[in-house]
């Protein structure tokens, strides 16, 4: 027979039918009711679906819900985390000590004691009920959602938590109403799409090939010393004397064009391009403006080519 998180149904031909307390003695000799302890029901939201869905609705105004109309209601005990086990969790600021079922979370059983706990949207979103435990928060409390930018692995590790999505998962003490801003201030939010890449080691060589002569010049440092420098494509040929036609150095004319040995997009980064002419075809072509490009990469470069830039196909 199906499991349901709620006890006293019973299916039968007619549909669910609520058993009596006898009933649901025998049938608990046969069948477990309870969800196992870290994973969530099948049959309704557990703690963390609810929560993420209380999240939507207040990052995003009203929700509208078809059909049952208690999905948002309090899960049952038997329908999260850590029902059985209880830990002792010191608040501090509070001066008191509070003997916390595992399911349990530390904002919620906090305000019904009657502690004056900072918080807005329960849902882990806005940061206002940040806390900070006296060890890794991630051993002292299970963290079901945290959209705050800044409370990274490593401010988690150094105990910072959310009380309104954690629940507790051993015994610890922790200090409350936090000041988001003030505490989690050295921890940068971690783009994973984003590569680490140490600039400062990063050395490229433009073979310049000027009035059929090639000249190899170095760029130190990556792109954004490059143009923190402003040493741009120009400006390193005139350092070694290269007569590199130019007019308005800021991208507009074209009159400095030159020609990569590959895809321009890929090879050098441009920090102004308005020459109408010079279109994004055009760039991965290997056309380019080195008065305001940036090499990001190794290659060959054939300078003083505007006439066969407009004389082109």
């Amino acid at each position: 027979m199906p499991s349901y998180c709620g006890k006293g149904l019973r299916e039968t031909p007619y549909g669910l039918v609520r058993m009596n307390e006898s009933q649901q003695r025998d049938e608990e000799t046969e069948v477990s009711y309870s969800c196992d302890d870290d994973t969530p029901c099948e049959q309704t939201l557990c703690e963390t679906k609810r929560r993420r869905l209380l999240g939507a609705v207040a990052a995003g105004g009203a929700l509208s819900l078809a059909g049952c109309t208690t999905i948002l209601a309090e899960p049952q005990e038997s329908q999260v985390r850590g029902r059985d086990a209880q830990f002792d969790v010191n608040y501090l600021r509070e001066g008191t000590t509070l003997r916390l079922r595992g399911s349990e979370t530390i904002l919620e059983a906090g305000l019904e004691e009657g502690f004056e706990l900072n918080y807005a949207c329960k849902a882990g979103y806005c940061g206002q009920c940040l806390a900070k435990a006296d060890s890794d928060a991630s051993e002292a409390v299970h963290m079901a959602i945290n959209d705050v930018g800044n409370l990274t692995d490593e401010a988690v590790s150094d105990g910072y938590f959310l009380p309104c999505t954690s629940q507790p998962r051993a015994n610890f003490s922790f200090q409350s109403n936090l000041d988001q801003g003030e505490e989690l201030a050295e921890y940068e939010e971690v783009d994973e799409e984003e590569e680490d890449v140490e600039e400062e080691d990063v050395t490229s060589f433009v073979t310049y090939i000027h009035d059929d002569e090639p000249t190899v010049i170095e760029f130190e440092g990556g792109v954004d010393a490059l143009i923190d420098e402003d040493r741009n494509m120009l400006v390193a040929g005139e350092e070694e004397d290269l007569d590199i036609d130019y007019a308005c150095r800021v991208g507009s004319c074209g009159q400095c064009m030159a020609k990569v040995s590959g895809d321009g997009s890929e090879l050098v980064e441009m920090t102004a391009n308005d020459y109408d002419p010079l279109d994004e075809e055009a760039v991965e072509e290997g056309w380019v403006l080195p008065c305001t490009g940036f090499p990001t990469d190794s290659f060959s470069m054939r300078t003083n080519v505007h006439d066969e830039f407009e004389d082109r196909e």
